[in-house]
């Protein structure tokens, strides 16, 4: 939370942090370590996969 957190102080879209720890809990849940989860939500971001993301980190930084 705390990187999250300072993520929206450096203007990163909060909705996207967000819909990022919600993809990374829902892989946890399903047996990914969090490391894992995490470098596969980054990936999804990073390639495309994911339009979701790309969509709302281009969105700029917005307060909860």
């Amino acid at each position: 939370m705390k990187e999250g957190l300072e993520d929206v102080k450096r203007g990163i879209n909060a909705v996207h942090i967000l819909q990022e720890f919600i993809l990374m809990g829902v892989l946890v849940g399903k047996g990914y370590t969090p490391e894992k989860a995490y470098e596969t939500v980054e990936e999804w971001e990073r390639t495309g996969e994911s339009k979701l993301l790309q969509q709302s980190k281009k969105l700029g930084g917005q307060s909860i």
